[in-house]
Order: structure tokens, then C-alpha cells, then sequence
């Protein structure tokens, strides 16, 4: 009798030690969220920026995040996964970032309300399979943020495949919602584009549309999704720039005169941002649409030569915009087809059709990496600039060539402080084994089956492809005169003298504020039309580079306008993402104390207390 009471005790004891045990277990680790993220880019975890970017919040911010209930069984996890990523901002932002989850399914009237907002927040069909049957819904997968009067909404389905996978998702939507949160925040941040748009050929009107374009629609679009969207800007006949304008963007400038010029002097030496995208050469425009469309078939392209007009401008500030394009054979883009020929079996000696690959190499789609294949620096990359330093791999087609001028930056002399003026970066370059090609009448050779007719190699070397001018320069027009509007007078496109701009502000003759001067030697890789040429060519390599380029320009300009925040977070989306192994390493001691080393103490201590409650308990039962 008295073996049996102990074993009921003995039990009763162990029973309640365990959930004592348990509960204390769950307290004590109830705190603890342990996440390793062991990808060298530290993809999983929210960037410094990021956290840098919530905490300066001055007012609330509120995130109503519109997402269905229920959602296709692929996106179950969107839910979730975007609330770690909003308590993760909310955390960072001292309580002034809130956000809050609405089904519009669930709430009688909000769908209609939703759809009168600008843009108007509407479902999407998405298909779905339930138990071995497809079906459609439609579903909202919106977030809309509201800061004071100004608001700004984001289409999850705008990151396309990786919605649908949820390391990608995690990834990307750090960059997503600080972005949203710059916009709305700098509502006054304003971008100009100075462009000349062309009319379509007529019988591709359907295709292309019938109102004239700069081909820039889509560099447009990324450039909105950051900032207010960018305001077309007149500069012909010497027209002021707005006041109001913090950076422009000059694309593919032709026939600048000397007003024009001046008053993009005027602009750079007010403390603003000039980004020059240059060409020589109009291929890819709209209405040369016909013309490259032929020139993909033959091998050679027709094209327009242009005079910019910059050349003297930019060779005051020491950059040097020479004739003809860049080539790079041994750094360049290249055709890959597949084709079925008759081959040998080498085995069985019969001949069989068998896949063949050709490749046909693109010498002016000039390859640009940033680390070679062993992951050395191929030097071409400066890390001065967080906007390029990490974009990897970009392509830029038929680059102008540019070299620097070292003794025009001397000869903008020093400031009060006694530092140099100006201040001239390479950031992207060439390898050593570029050179220059002159056209011949006109034909530019777009791919070559074989060796290049090169010129003599003493004139071979690295060129700069994109350079910032920095500082406080002075005006390229200082001591010109013009009487008594002292501005070079502004012509007409038939050349007679326009009348003097009324009400001009006074000229500067030296900057004011520090400004920027950014020259892309290529005009040509954000445009529109020049992905659909290298997707016709076959070159998935280009495409991608010149998709990372576009990159590269909007880090530009957001840094420009609202600091390197967006630029840090981004970097790590295009950067290399593989594995640390050294930090593994680095963390081993700890997954190995939290998998085998806790687990084993808990059990052991459990063993203890099981132990001395045995003994308890039997003495219990003895003395009764």
C-alpha cells in the first residue's frame, strides 16, 4: 500500500514539476526571438538605412496594409510576412510608424470608397488551385501610406514573382516601404527632364502610339515610385530652368547653343544637379524605330550623327567629350542563339540533330563587371559612390568617348578655404583593352563573327564612362559680355535673335552653393526601345546590364534628392548573394549551444528536480 501511495505522489509531484517547468521555460524565453541570417548581404535582416530612414519621422506615419481573407494558398504567408516587416519599421520609428490590416471583403462599403481614390485601390483576378481545381479571385494586395496630406500607395503585385516567394518577399520589401516612406516625406523634391521628343513613323503608330516620345516612360515610372514624378523641362532658345527644379537630367542633348548652355551653367552654379546623358549618335530614338529594326537584320545600322553642343562646357569643367564610339571586344555583350545542326555522335559515329550554340560577339555593348570570375576587383567600379559601387554587372551601349583634363580642374583654382573648386571622380571605367572606333559614313557595326578590325593598340586604354564634377566651379561665361542684357543672345531654330528673356536674376560668375555635374558617356540604356533591341539580338546578358545601368542613375538622383538611404538598401537586391561561410563559422558555437547545449542543461536540471522530488516524496509516504 505505502509502495503505491508513493508512486501516486511520486507521479502527482513529476506531473506538476513538469508544467512548472514548462510555464518557467516559456517565460524565460517568451523574450527571445533568435533569427541568423547567414547570407553575406544580410538579406533577411532590416538595413541600418531602413531603420535610419523610420527613426527620422517628425509626424505619424500610418500604413493600412488592404490584403484579402483569405488569400490564394501561394500567398498564404504575405500576411505574415508583412507584418514582421512593419513591426520591424514600427520598432525602429519610436511609435511615429503605425499600420493597420483591413480585408475590404469584410467591411460593407470600403470597396467602393477604394475605388475613388487616386490611384484607385481595386482587386486583382489571381488563379488558384483547390484540391486538383483551378479557380479565380480577385484580391487586394495593397498597402497605403498617410502622412498629413500627403499619401502614397504601393501595388504588391508590383514585385511580380518574388510575391510568391517568401525569402524574396521578405528581401525586397525593406526597400519597398522606405521608399514610400521618402516619398511622402519630400513631396517638394523635383526632377526635371530635358528632352526632345519625336514622332512616331505613321504606319507604326498603333504600335508605339501617335504622340511624340522621348522614349523615357519607363525610366519615368521608377523614377515616380521614389519621388514626385519628373516634370518635363524647355531649354531651347536659352528658356530659364525653374526655380523650383532641384536636379535635371539632360538626355541626349542636340544643337545646344550658347543661351542653352548658359543657363545650364547658371542652373549648376545656383548649388543644383545636372545629370548629362550623352550620345553621338541617335540610334535607338522613335522614330529611327525602322532603321535599327534593318539594321538587327544585316549586322550594320544606319545612324544619325548629333552635336550635342556641350563639348566646350563640359571641357571647362574638365571632362572631355571626344568623336566616334567606345569598344571593348574583350569586355563586351554578346548574341547567343541555338540553332539544330547535324552533328557526329562522337559515341556511336551517326550523325544526329543536336542542339549547337553561336554566339556572335555585340563590341559596342560595352560589359561592365565589377568583380572578375574569381571575385577580385576588376577596378572598373569606384567605390566613391555608394549609387554605382555594388550594381555588379551593366551594360552600356556605344559610348561616347570622354577622357579627363587634369589642368581645366586646376584652373579652377581654389575657394576661400583654400580647396580646390572642383573635384572630378571616375566611377565607372573601361577595361584596358578599350578603344575608340570612328564610324565610316555613318554605319555602325553592330555585331562581328570574328576577330575586330581594331586600331593600332598605342591607342588603346580605359575610358571613363561616367564622371562627377563636384564643387563650386566658375561660370564657363566668366568675362563674356553681351551688352546689356549681358546673356548671350537666345536664337530661334532658323537662327535670327529672339527678344531678351524678361526679368532675368542676376548672373553668377562663380557658385554659390556646391553643386553636381554627372556624365553618363551613353544616353541610350535608359531608353525604352533599346531593351527590345537586345532582346531581339539575343543577348540576355545586355538586357540585364542595361536594366542594373537604369539602376544606377535612379540611385543618382536619389541620392541627390534625399541622401543614400534608399541607395544603402537597394545595394544589397543587386548585390552577389551568396552564402558567408565565415560568418557560419562565426555563429556555430551558438546554433550548438541553442540546439544541443540548452536542451540537454534543461534536461539535465529536469533530472535534478525529478530526483530530489522522488526522495521527497518517499519520505512523505515512509513517515505516514
Amino acid at each position: 500500500m505505502a509502495n503505491a501511495r508513493s508512486r501516486f505522489w511520486s507521479n502527482i509531484l513529476g506531473a506538476v514539476l513538469t508544467v512548472v517547468i514548462a510555464v518557467l521555460a516559456n517565460f524565460a524565453l517568451g523574450g527571445v526571438s533568435l533569427q541568423l541570417d547567414l547570407t553575406e548581404d544580410q538579406r533577411y535582416t532590416l538595413p541600418d538605412a531602413a531603420r535610419r530612414v523610420a527613426a527620422r519621422l517628425e509626424d505619424t506615419l500610418t500604413v493600412t496594409a488592404y490584403i484579402s481573407e483569405p488569400l490564394p494558398s501561394y500567398l498564404e504567408f504575405v500576411p505574415r510576412a508583412l507584418q514582421t516587416r512593419l513591426e520591424e519599421f514600427a520598432a525602429a520609428s519610436g511609435g511615429k510608424f503605425q499600420f493597420e490590416f483591413r480585408a475590404p471583403e469584410n467591411e460593407p462599403g470600403l470597396a467602393a470608397e477604394l475605388e475613388k481614390q487616386t490611384p484607385p485601390i481595386k482587386p486583382y483576378p489571381l488563379a488558384d488551385f483547390v484540391q486538383g481545381r483551378q479557380t479565380t479571385g480577385s484580391y487586394y494586395l495593397w498597402m497605403v501610406f498617410r502622412y498629413g496630406e500627403q499619401v502614397a500607395s504601393y501595388h504588391l503585385l508590383e514585385m511580380r514573382e518574388a510575391l510568391a516567394r517568401e525569402g524574396e518577399f521578405l528581401r525586397l520589401l525593406p526597400f519597398q516601404i522606405a521608399a514610400k516612406i521618402v516619398k511622402v516625406q519630400n513631396p517638394g523634391a523635383q526632377i526635371g527632364i530635358v528632352s526632345e521628343k519625336k514622332q512616331p513613323p505613321p504606319e507604326l503608330a498603333q504600335q508605339l502610339g501617335r504622340d511624340p516620345s522621348d522614349g523615357l516612360a519607363q525610366l519615368r515610372e521608377v523614377i515616380g515610385r521614389h519621388l514626385p514624378p519628373p516634370r518635363d523641362v524647355q531649354l531651347k532658345h536659352g528658356t530659364q530652368i525653374p526655380d523650383d527644379i532641384d536636379a535635371l537630367i539632360v538626355y541626349k542633348p542636340e544643337g545646344l547653343g550658347e543661351a542653352e548652355v548658359f543657363e545650364l551653367d547658371q542652373f549648376l552654379l545656383k548649388g543644383r544637379n545636372v545629370i548629362v546623358l550623352l550620345d553621338n549618335f541617335s540610334i535607338f530614338d522613335v522614330d529611327r524605330v525602322q532603321d535599327w529594326q534593318r539594321g538587327l537584320q544585316t549586322g550594320n545600322m544606319n545612324v544619325r550623327p548629333l552635336q550635342h553642343g556641350l563639348s566646350e562646357w563640359l571641357a571647362h569643367h574638365g571632362i572631355v567629350a571626344g568623336p566616334g564610339v567606345v569598344e571593348d571586344p574583350a569586355a563586351s555583350a554578346a548574341s547567343v542563339s541555338m540553332n539544330m545542326e547535324v552533328r557526329q555522335d562522337p559515341a556511336t559515329q551517326r550523325m544526329v540533330l543536336a542542339p549547337v550554340e553561336r554566339r556572335k560577339g555585340l563590341p559596342g555593348l560595352l560589359l561592365l563587371a565589377e568583380r572578375d570570375r574569381d571575385r577580385k576587383s576588376t577596378g572598373q567600379f569606384s567605390d566613391a559612390s555608394p549609387a554605382l559601387a555594388g550594381l555588379g554587372r551593366v551594360c552600356m551601349p556605344f559610348a561616347t568617348p570622354l577622357q579627363i583634363d587634369e589642368s581645366a580642374i586646376a584652373k579652377q583654382g581654389a575657394d576661400a578655404d583654400g580647396k580646390p573648386r572642383l573635384k572630378l571622380e571616375t566611377l565607372v571605367r573601361t577595361s584596358a583593352d578599350a578603344f575608340v572606333r570612328a564610324l565610316d559614313k555613318d554605319q555602325l557595326v553592330i555585331w562581328t563573327d570574328g576577330a575586330v578590325n581594331a586600331p593600332d593598340k598605342s591607342t588603346w586604354g580605359s575610358r571613363p564612362l561616367v564622371v562627377q564634377a563636384s564643387g563650386r566651379p566658375r561660370s564657363f561665361f566668366l568675362g563674356k559680355k553681351w551688352g546689356e542684357d549681358d546673356r548671350p543672345p537666345r536664337k530661334g531654330p532658323d537662327g535670327t535673335t529672339l527678344p531678351a528673356m524678361p526679368g532675368g536674376p542676376a548672373r553668377l560668375d562663380e557658385a554659390s552653393a556646391p553643386g553636381q555635374l554627372w556624365v553618363f558617356a551613353d544616353s541610350d540604356f535608359c531608353c525604352d526601345y533599346t531593351g527590345l533591341t537586345t532582346r531581339n539580338l539575343s543577348s540576355q546578358e545586355a538586357m540585364a546590364g542595361i536594366s542594373l545601368m537604369t539602376a544606377g542613375l535612379v540611385n543618382v538622383l536619389d541620392g541627390m534628392m534625399v541622401g543614400d538611404d534608399l541607395v544603402e538598401i537597394r545595394r544589397p537586391n543587386i548585390k552577389d548573394r551568396s552564402v558567408n561561410t565565415s560568418e557560419i563559422e562565426e555563429v556555430r558555437g551558438s546554433i550548438l549551444w541553442w540546439v544541443l547545449g540548452f536542451p540537454s542543461v534543461l534536461l539535465i536540471g529536469f533530472g535534478v528536480v525529478w530526483g530530489i522530488a522522488r526522495r521527497v516524496a518517499t519520505r512523505i509516504s515512509a513517515s505516514e
